[in-house]
């Protein structure tokens, strides 16, 4: 038997024990607590990328590790103002590194609450009407009197260019 389909056994057992809820808030407030997914995988006896699968597999439940993350990235939050408040002057260096990783991670986990605002704004001020445009074009076209045919093709020399214009 493969780590695969071990895993797939592991996890229908999981499933048919507890049922598919018990097993996705265990895993999701494991997550909410900072653990990593691949450890609450391999504790749950499951391998990653079994229930990373089985995760993606609905919607409902990607979102709900999302919650997960967005969850933890508030604790981050939390721990990176902990670590600035409590620094003392032997602490700083240690207390500004532990804080401004913890805000970018959150940042990345939560990019909603705790990540850097872009907003983007487009303004228009006209409108093209590009089938307008286009058959204008074409009526110039269609109006020339001089059939193309007679028109040369090339300028054979740099310096006789103005006679065909």
């Amino acid at each position: 038997m493969t780590l695969r389909s071990e895993g797939f056994a592991r996890l229908d057992s999981l499933i048919a024990e507890h049922g598919e809820s018990w097993l996705l808030s265990a895993f999701v407030s494991r997550i909410a607590e900072g653990e990593s997914p691949h450890t609450v995988a391999t504790g749950l006896g499951l391998p990653w990328f079994v229930l990373r699968g089985w995760l993606e597999d609905k919607p409902e439940r990607m979102a709900q590790m999302e919650l997960g993350k967005r969850c933890f990235a508030d604790g981050l939050v939390w721990e990176s103002l902990s670590a600035a408040r409590d620094a003392d002057s032997e602490t700083v260096a240690v207390a500004r590194l532990q804080a401004d990783h913890f805000s970018k991670m959150a940042s990345r986990m939560s990019r909603d609450e705790w990540g850097d605002k872009q907003q983007v704004e487009v303004k228009t001020t006209h409108t093209v009407d590009i089938r307008g445009l286009l058959d204008a074009r074409e009526q110039r076209l269609m109006d020339i009197d001089t059939p193309l045919a007679h028109l040369p093709m090339t300028v054979d020399h740099p310096n006789h260019a103005e006679d065909y214009v």
